[in-house]
């Protein structure tokens, strides 16, 4: 098993033998496999948050951590069949968003591949790196807000609410000023918000409007976000979280994609 003591957490995912390290390791359990991908996933999420500074020398070890997050994803995890199960070991309830990011990757990352194994998305590795770097990243603009109205007790004023509106734009400028990030992940930053039927946020954009992998982490985002604690409630279930979220689904989310979510994940919420 990797030392964590003298190696950064963060190098393992970031490494080009992933592989071979992790997966062809046959001294690791799964769920020893599943807590270092997820702290290592955790810590670099942690890594960028924390220091805006980093996030153009970081933009190519992330594409290599996102593509290692799949090739885990999609060879261990899918095949297997123990996706409810395995999720359940990997997120988590508290919602810091570090935490939330790499759990809203998760869950995009296999909704995707839900939807390509059903033949309802196409997705080659170039948008399966994109969707799962956007996701980790799609709460970026949050560094640009107070932490006073983040971590505030209780429901947000409409002043506060209106700021926190802000953040998708915030992102996608940050991510451009860049210059490193593709425009499929700073599209994913920018309408994480927007609702299938233009109530959302920044851009009220609609239907077509919002990309297919804006669509994917949106459901991602809403699921984790239920089922995340608040300082203002305590987490969902899985099962009424999926109930929450179909209630909305004429709205807000693109319902092909969220039908395929609440039957994938909705058959195993008993394990969750």
């Amino acid at each position: 098993m990797p030392d964590k003591s003298n190696d950064s957490l963060a190098r393992i995912l970031t490494a080009s033998n992933f592989e071979k390290r992790i997966l062809d390791n046959t001294n690791l359990s799964l769920a020893e496999i599943v807590q270092i991908v997820f702290d290592s996933a955790q810590e670099l999420s942690h890594g960028i948050y924390s220091n805006l500074s980093s996030l153009s020398s970081q933009a190519e070890p992330l594409r290599v951590a996102a593509n290692n997050l799949v090739l885990f994803f999609k060879s261990l995890v899918i095949a297997n069949n123990l996706v409810p199960s395995v999720l359940k070991e990997m997120v988590s309830n508290d919602y810091r968003t570090c935490r939330h990011a790499v759990n809203v990757c998760l869950y995009s990352i296999y909704l995707a591949t839900v939807l390509e194994k059903t033949g309802r998305l196409k997705i080659d590795q170039q948008g399966y790196t994109d969707l799962c770097v956007g996701a980790l990243l799609h709460d970026i603009g949050k560094v640009k807000l107070s932490k006073r109205i983040l971590e505030k007790k209780g429901h947000l004023t409409s002043q506060e609410f209106d700021s926190i509106k802000k953040h998708p734009a915030f992102g996608a400028r940050i991510l451009a000023n860049t210059g490193k990030y593709s425009e499929c992940v700073i599209d994913i930053v920018k309408q994480h918000h927007e609702d299938w039927e233009g109530s959302g946020y920044p851009e009220k954009l609609q239907y077509q409007q919002i990309s297919f992998y804006s669509r994917i982490v949106c459901i991602a985002d809403s699921f984790d976000a239920l089922t995340s604690n608040k300082t203002y409630r305590k987490y969902f279930s899985s099962f009424d979280a999926l109930v929450t979220m179909k209630k909305k689904v004429l709205g807000k989310y693109y319902s092909p994609y969220l039908d395929v979510f609440i039957k994938s994940l909705g058959e195993s919420t008993a394990r969750f």
